[in-house]
């Protein structure tokens, strides 16, 4: 479905957006506690105005009624869009558990807009699921990346020479068709590395070996029959998870 004319949604005003918040988050709630009502016009100051960030904010802390729920519902939402942009999920918080939902598409774009200060730096976050073939020209653009997300049979066209993406902290890579040729050589400062979930990978990408400032690696459920005696280069990698790795042979005897 196409639309014949497009019309520009304007944030609201201060005292629209919180009137709007207190409306969808219902008087029971807001009633419920004498602090209730100023962390509700705090959580509101923070949707910046988004008619569809207040709609949903505002339903997310609806059950919320004491402060300390709402402490800890704003820490986990503050944290959503970083969370969303790199793996298109939504914290659900259950009690005292957090789980995750896969999230709507329309909800995802917006914590992507707001994660990147408003298209201000369109690249800073790179979300791909299920797109097929992306051509090195497109990979050019994410140098800045801070965090790249690449999910569901997705291919990176074989690039000429290694990409530079010194900005970028975070990359998770799953369920993919193959690996482009050192595509990690130029991760300078990553510290979280998750190529989980791919069963045609089958040896461990050797530059891997040398991202010195890792911290977080995930190999689980691959195809990976050997780890790379360069591991041992990792000095400050606090977590190495291997689950489901039924091909894995045995380990280096440096590690």
């Amino acid at each position: 479905m196409t639309a014949s004319k497009s019309i520009k949604v304007e944030c609201l005003e201060e005292e629209e957006a919180l009137s709007l918040f207190q409306a969808k988050l219902g008087k029971d709630t807001l009633n419920s506690h004498p602090h209730i009502p100023k962390l509700a016009e705090m959580v509101a100051k923070e949707c910046k105005g988004l008619p569809l960030a207040l709609l949903v904010i505002s339903r997310a802390m609806a059950y919320a009624k004491t402060p300390e729920e709402w402490e800890r519902k704003r820490h986990m939402l503050r944290k959503c869009p970083k969370n969303v942009a790199a793996e298109g999920r939504f914290p659900m918080i259950i009690g005292t558990e957090t789980e995750y939902l896969k999230m709507h598409d329309v909800i995802r774009d917006m914590a992507l807009w707001l994660a990147c200060e408003k298209r201000k730096k369109k690249n800073k976050f790179v979300v791909k699921d299920g797109v097929g073939l992306i051509r090195a020209q497109e990979v050019q653009k994410w140098k800045y990346a801070q965090k790249i997300s690449l999910w569901n049979n997705t291919t990176v066209e074989e690039l000429k020479k290694p990409p530079h993406f010194p900005s970028t902290e975070t990359t998770l890579m799953q369920r993919m068709e193959s690996f482009p040729h050192e595509f990690f050589t130029n991760m300078l400062i990553i510290r979280v590395l998750d190529i989980s979930e791919n069963e045609k990978l089958m040896e461990l990408p050797v530059e891997i070996g040398d991202l010195i400032t890792l911290q977080y690696l995930n190999l689980s459920w691959t195809g990976i029959k050997y780890l790379l005696t360069e591991l041992k280069n990792l000095k400050i990698l606090r977590c190495l998870i291997l689950d489901g790795m039924f091909s894995l042979e045995s380990l280096p005897s440096q590690m």
